[in-house]
């Protein structure tokens, strides 16, 4: 039998919906019974909590949309796990847990938004919770903002401000360097969070016009910055090539026809040292060129 009650088993039934992947499907009603009843009757035993996250997000990724049945069962048990800061490893995996469900469902996510989008936004403010999971947190938003498309934009403005605010911490190197990597790791999930979002207007990108030069500006300062990051300046260009295609034929395409825009994606050449960076400078180029 694939599911028994004993605790320890949680790691072997991931493994084992993660080997099954969409073939788990006859198993998900007894697979969220027994992980929602551990949830249920263990909610003070982290451990447990964080494992039961884990194969709920194994499940999640099996059955994609599928899985939206089981979300207002679901739901219930991860607002309380975003708001319990200090217990980091049940909160992370219960963040990383949300952006899953996003990216399963789609628009499905809609009606638990608000309240997810919150407690999110309430824990990267909060200086309880550890800085490591930041970038986690941010990468949410960009999970979020892609799967709910247009229908993101009531949170569009708190979310692009905080993540603003985010992406203009400064460090000075020389002198914390872990501190240093964690404002590169921030801004590398920032770039992504705002790639997600970017991609989720593809219909109608008119919302984000407000925000092109900002997003903009944040890739030119810290592509330009000698400590940039390949993973950064990947982003970076993909971001600017987004941006650039969702906007062509509209007035706010003549933002990215500037010089200074054409030398930020020949530094991200300079500073990119990966394939996948370089055919993303290639694309962020490609994009500018197409433009009328």
């Amino acid at each position: 039998m694939l599911f028994r009650p004993p605790l320890n088993d949680l790691s072997h039934n991931q493994s084992v919906v993660r080997k099954l992947g969409p073939q788990v499907e006859p198993l998900a009603d007894r697979i969220m019974t027994v992980s929602l009843q551990l949830l249920q009757t263990s909610a003070k035993e982290a451990a447990v909590a964080e494992d039961a996250f884990m194969l709920i997000g194994h499940l999640v990724n099996a059955s994609g949309p599928a899985f939206n049945k089981y979300l207002p069962h679901l739901i219930e048990y991860i607002y309380p796990a975003l708001a319990v800061l200090d217990e980091f490893q049940v909160f992370t995996t219960a963040v990383g847990l949300t952006g899953d469900l996003a990216r399963a469902v789609g628009k499905g996510f809609a009606p638990y938004a608000q309240n997810i989008l919150q407690a999110l936004l309430a824990a990267l403010a909060s200086p309880v919770l550890h800085r490591t999971a930041k970038p986690t947190v941010v990468a949410a938003f960009g999970d979020i903002g892609l799967a709910l498309e247009t229908d993101f934009t009531p949170y569009l403005e708190h979310v692009m401000s905080m993540l603003s605010q985010a992406g203009a911490i400064q460090v000075d190197a020389s002198q914390d360097l872990a501190m240093s990597d964690f404002i590169w790791q921030m801004r590398e999930s920032i770039a992504d969070a705002f790639v997600g979002i970017v991609n989720g207007y593809q219909s109608d990108p008119s919302p984000l016009a407000p925000y092109v030069a900002g997003l903009i500006s944040f890739v030119q300062k810290y592509v330009a910055d000698e400590d940039a990051t390949d993973a950064f300046v990947r982003s970076g260009m993909n971001l600017i090539g987004d941006l650039a295609s969702s906007f062509k034929g509209t007035a706010t395409q003549d933002q990215f026809k500037t010089e200074a825009v054409l030398n930020t994606i020949q530094m991200g050449r300079t500073r990119g040292h990966t394939k996948n960076t370089l055919t993303a400078v290639k694309y962020a180029r490609a994009s500018v060129k197409a433009l009328a």
